[in-house]
């Protein structure tokens, strides 16, 4: 299902959507075998996805809409020769060059991407970040052992534990 959101969107529509997907209803998400599981000290590292995708901030856009459709990924984290400096998503391409016409060859991805990271540490709890992720609106959070990326924790993981439930 595809849905539209503009700025005549409702909150409440907001609401109603989020709520579908699990992303405002942590307790929702977290049933049975799986709130068993992270009962028992669960940390997001035992769930997260240890392969990380990176990009160079100066490549094209284009190129990181290949490498996101090969890898089968919805991210890559964004760097420029010595750091982290941001992710680019699917959304981010959505939004920002194919809503807007615009050539995916012309755009590099250091004028797609989103530089406001949201981190946790791989010893986070689970819930917690999912609580997070509601309250930040995002899809994707990534995990750090010492300021390193080591991982990313998305919605789809969300489902996969709310999956393990049933």
């Amino acid at each position: 299902m595809l849905w539209r959101m503009d700025s005549s969107t409702s909150k409440r529509e907001l609401q109603r959507r989020s709520d579908k997907i699990g992303l405002n209803n942590a307790e929702g998400a977290l049933t049975g075998y799986t709130k068993w599981r992270l009962e028992r000290n669960m940390k997001i590292f035992e769930l997260m996805e240890r392969t990380i995708r990176r990009i160079d901030e100066d490549s094209t856009v284009q190129n990181a809409a290949e490498i996101m459709g090969k890898k089968h990924v919805g991210s890559l984290v964004v760097t420029d020769e010595k750091e982290d400096v941001g992710i680019i998503t699917e959304r981010d391409i959505m939004t920002r060059i194919i809503a807007e016409n615009r050539d995916l060859d012309v755009f590099k991805v250091k004028d797609v991407m989103s530089t406001s990271l949201v981190t946790v540490d791989k010893d986070a709890d689970p819930e917690a970040v999912i609580r997070l992720m509601a309250d930040k609106r995002v899809r994707r959070v990534l995990v750090t052992d010492v300021d390193r990326i080591v991982g990313v924790f998305s919605t789809s993981d969300v489902t996969k534990l709310a999956a393990m439930s049933q």
